[in-house]
């Protein structure tokens, strides 16, 4: 401290009320200035330069003595003045009661650092340091983290417990890779895995194990992707050649029929694929539609069948031996001729004309009469017939029976040939209801059951 700082401080304690000594002069040891140790004087005494050694007074002139003591008054507020500015001592009675104290915040402050210690070996604190520095200091410390995009930052949807360690390894595989992602503190559900990763579930996906299921420390979640795929494509429906026996060519011979040529069809096929995890596992057809249809081309072969297309063994068991039945009700021997018409055509008797119906005079011949029909030779057999039709010509006397060919070709190859009608037996309604076409002209044309 400058002098000139101590001369105005000791200006300011003189004002104050500083002249006042507060001991008894004779009983204080004052210091001169140069530092040495002086001995005691009496305030009431006049004492001087000199000294008696007998008395261990100050001796002296009283206008010495005078001057001699205002110095050492001087010297003596130096020295109270040096106490003043002095650091005061702490009283006796205040330290014990400081002291304990400070015990106490050192017991409280050892404790809490244990408590947080023994937290963060069972993984409940991250990072110790950073909540000391700030219990001690009063400040929060953070400390910025580049965000990792397979480590979960902060609580996501589907969490439900806290881990024991703080952080979960988890593998996910799903798309044809297994990642391995990291979540901090806390663990989570399937859901919440997938959430975090960024993966969405269609609704034919499937996750193993379930969406709600909670995760624990390396664990894994495989997601399969399901895809089903359906799709439409049209195909040719390739035209084949139908062959059909006739015995109206010698036996091996063929004639194609012109009137029939090829004409391939189309149609329409739905399939159905399954993709699991991008590879197809399942391709089936759902669904078939025809467009057109194909028309195939007819060649007749020769051969020695039966022209018709009824079993009479359906209707009677009456067997055939000899080239005719063996019992039977007539036999009317006369020219036959042969007809055609298209497919669903039904004649007189309202049922459906196709080869082994034939056409009668009803007046000789009632509906529903069950006929065989052969040459004499048996060369040509038209076979089992059923009277079903109206001919005109037969009533006219000029043939017996038009028979009903299934193409216009054969009725052209037939021509008119004399055969052998036999009448084997009346059928009725409820025998032909199988083919009726028109029920009004069937049950008043054809007789029923007496």
């Amino acid at each position: 401290m400058s002098r000139d700082l101590l001369r105005r401080k000791k200006r300011r304690f003189l004002k104050a009320g500083g002249m006042n000594p507060p001991v008894d002069l004779s009983d204080t040891i004052l210091v001169n200035k140069g530092g040495n140790i002086e001995t005691a004087f009496s305030s009431d005494t006049a004492a001087g330069p000199g000294t008696d050694p007998s008395t261990d007074r100050i001796t002296g002139t009283a206008a010495e003595n005078n001057g001699y003591a205002e110095e050492q008054k001087e010297d003596y507020y130096d020295l109270v003045f040096a106490e003043f500015l002095a650091p005061q001592p702490v009283p006796v009675e205040i330290v014990p009661r400081f002291i304990r104290r400070g015990k106490k915040a050192a017991v409280m402050l050892l404790c809490v650092l244990l408590s947080l210690t023994f937290a963060y070996n069972a993984g409940y604190i991250d990072v110790l340091q950073t909540e000391v520095d700030s219990f001690v200091t009063g400040t929060v410390q953070t400390t910025e983290q580049e965000p990792d995009e397979h480590v979960m930052p902060e609580y996501l949807g589907g969490v439900v417990e806290e881990s024991r360690n703080g952080v979960l390894t988890l593998f996910l595989t799903c798309d044809g890779e297994t990642v391995e992602y990291t979540i901090q503190k806390e663990s989570v559900t399937v859901e919440g895995l997938l959430e975090f990763a960024g993966v969405t579930l269609s609704d034919e996906d499937t996750v193993e194990p379930g969406m709600y299921q909670s995760l624990e420390d390396r664990d894994s979640v495989t997601v399969t992707r399901i895809r089903h795929s359906e799709y439409t494509v049209r195909e040719t429906i390739p035209a084949s050649t139908d062959i059909k026996l006739t015995p109206l060519l010698y036996d091996g011979r063929q004639r194609e029929l012109y009137a029939y040529q090829k004409e391939d069809g189309e149609k329409e096929l739905t399939y159905r694929d399954e993709y699991i995890n991008g590879e197809m596992t399942k391709h089936e057809l759902i669904g078939e539609t025809v467009i057109t249809s194909p028309v195939n081309s007819l060649t007749l072969e020769g051969a020695s069948v039966s022209m018709s297309s009824i079993n009479g063994a359906r209707f009677t068991d009456i067997m055939i031996s000899g080239n005719a039945p063996e019992s039977y009700i007539s036999c009317i021997t006369g020219y036959c001729t042969a007809y055609n018409f298209d497919e669903g055509v039904w004649g007189a008797s309202g049922m459906y004309l196709s080869q082994g119906f034939v056409a009668v005079d009803p007046s000789v011949i009632p509906y529903g009469s069950l006929l065989y029909i052969t040459n004499s030779d048996g060369s040509f057999v038209y076979g089992w017939a059923i009277a079903a039709d109206y001919c005109e010509a037969a009533a006219l006397g000029i043939v017996s029976v038009d028979l009903f060919f299934d193409t216009y070709e054969e009725t052209l190859l037939f021509g008119k040939h004399l055969m052998n009608i036999y009448v084997v037996k009346q059928l009725y309604r409820d025998e032909l209801q199988q083919y009726v076409a028109r029920q009004g002209y069937f049950d008043s044309r054809v007789p029923g059951r007496p």
